[in-house]
C-alpha cells in the first residue's frame, strides 16, 4: 500500500467529525501559553503530507535523519503550511505495518516532557487508527472524550492534559485491542514517563525518576532477545541550557545503565535516539527568550553533537517541521505536527530493524 493511500485511510477516520465543524482546542487558561479561538479548523487537511511522489525513500537512519533537520514548512495552496523534507521522503505505514515494526522491539520507549507526551499520544492514533479520540488514554469513562476530540486531544488545557503518565504505559497493548491476532507469543510494551522539574532558577537536581524507570533491571536485563528502543527528549525544564541537560540528564542516564548492566545476565541491546526543543511562536520569545527558535536552534545543535560523538547517537531534530506550524498554545502542537513526529520515529524503528546492531551505552 502506497504512502498516500495510507495517510488517505487516516485522514478519512477524522474527517467526518473533525473537519466538520466539531474541532474544539479548549485554551488552557493560564500564564505559560496564548489563548486562541477554540473552535477551528481542523489541522489535518489533503495536503497535510505531500512530499513529492519522485522524492526517494531514506533508505538509512542517517538519510531519515538528516531529511528531517534540512527540510522545512511550505505554504500550500490552502494558505496553510506543510513539511517538505530534504532529499528523501519516510514511508507513510498503515496500522498493520506499525503493528509489525512494533513487535520487533520487546519495548518501545520515549522519555520526556509535555512534547513527548504528545508524541505518544500520536503514537496512540497510529496504533489505533483513530483520528478523533485514539491520543486519548485508555480510560473509562472520562470526561475527557466529550471536551478534548480531534486536536483537543493535545490540548494543555487542565482537562485534557493528564499529569499521571501511567495511563500510558501499556504493558500488552493486546488488553486494548491493539495489534492483535498477529500470532505473536510476547508483546511488546510502550512506556512514557514524564520528568520532574529538574531545574529552578540556578539549582539543578538529578531526575531519579529517569533513572529509576529507564534503568529498570527488569528491562535492562531481560532474556527477551529483541532490542528496545529508547527515544530521549528534553529542554524546557532545563533553562534550554545544553550543558545542564548534558551534566544532568544525559552523563547520569549513560552512567546508570551502564552500573544496571553489570548485574545482568543478559544484555538486551538498546538502540536510542536524542531529540531536543522545538519552535514556540515568535509571541512568547519575550516571555520566554531562552526558548526562541535562534536558541533552541543552538540547543539542539550542540546537545546533537554532543551524543553523537559520545554515544554515536543520532537526533531526530523536529525543529524544523515545527516552525510556522498550527499551535495550540504558542508551544505545544495539533494533530498534524504530532502525528508527523510519530511516523518519523516508526520510520526510525523500522530502519534500525534492518541496520547492524548498535548499542550506544556499550
Amino acid at each position: 500500500m502506497s504512502s498516500s493511500t495510507n495517510f488517505a485511510a487516516l485522514l478519512r477516520t477524522g474527517a467526518e467529525h473533525c473537519a466538520t465543524g466539531s474541532n474544539d482546542v479548549p485554551n488552557r487558561v493560564d500564564k505559560y501559553g496564548l489563548s486562541f479561538t477554540s473552535k477551528r479548523p481542523w489541522s489535518i487537511h489533503e495536503s497535510t503530507y505531500a512530499a513529492p511522489e519522485t522524492m526517494k525513500y531514506c533508505e538509512t537512519a542517517v538519510e531519515l535523519t538528516d531529511s528531517l533537520k534540512q527540510g522545512q514548512r511550505i505554504l500550500t495552496n490552502l494558505n496553510t503550511t506543510r513539511f517538505e523534507p530534504y532529499n528523501c521522503r519516510m514511508r507513510w505505514f498503515s496500522t498493520s505495518e506499525i503493528c509489525d515494526i512494533s513487535y520487533r522491539y520487546s519495548n518501545v520507549i520515549i522519555y520526556g516532557d509535555s512534547l513527548s507526551r504528545h508524541l505518544t499520544q500520536a503514537c496512540l492514533i497510529l496504533l489505533t487508527e483513530d483520528t478523533v479520540f485514539g491520543a486519548l488514554p485508555r480510560l473509562s469513562p472520562s470526561s475527557m472524550y466529550n471536551h478534548c476530540a480531534c486536536d483537543g486531544q493535545f490540548s494543555e488545557a487542565k482537562h485534557c492534559r493528564f499529569s499521571d503518565s501511567n495511563v500510558i504505559q501499556i504493558a500488552d497493548p493486546r488488553s486494548y485491542g491493539i495489534c492483535r491476532g498477529r500470532g505473536q507469543s510476547q508483546p511488546f510494551q510502550v512506556h512514557y514517563v514524564s520528568p520532574g522539574k529538574q531545574c529552578h532558577k540556578k539549582k539543578c537536581k538529578l531526575d531519579t525518576k529517569m533513572l529509576d524507570v529507564r534503568t529498570n533491571a527488569s528491562i535492562l536485563c531481560s532474556p527477551d532477545p529483541r532490542p528496545i528502543a529508547v527515544m530521549l527528549q528534553g529542554g524546557a525544564h532545563y533553562g534550554s541550557r545544553a550543558d545542564r541537560v548534558i551534566k544532568h540528564f544525559l552523563k547520569p542516564f549513560e552512567a546508570a545503565v551502564k552500573q544496571t548492566r553489570t548485574t545482568c545476565a543478559y544484555n538486551t541491546t538498546l538502540r536510542v535516539v536524542w531529540t531536543g526543543l522545538n519552535s514556540q511562536s515568535i509571541a512568547l520569545d519575550k516571555k520566554y527568550p531562552h526558548q526562541s527558535d535562534a536558541n533552541a536552534t543552538l540547543f539542539n545543535d550542540h546537545v546533537s553533537q554532543f551524543v553523537a560523538k559520545r554515544f554515536s547517537m543520532l537526533t531526530l531534530d523536529f525543529l524544523p517541521l515545527t516552525r510556522q506550524a498550527d499551535v495550540s498554545d504558542g508551544y505545544h502542537y495539533l494533530t498534524e505536527v504530532n502525528v508527523l513526529k510519530a511516523m518519523y520515529w516508526y520510520n526510525l524503528l523500522h530502519l534500525w530493524s534492518f541496520a547492524a546492531p548498535l548499542d550506544v551505552f556499550t
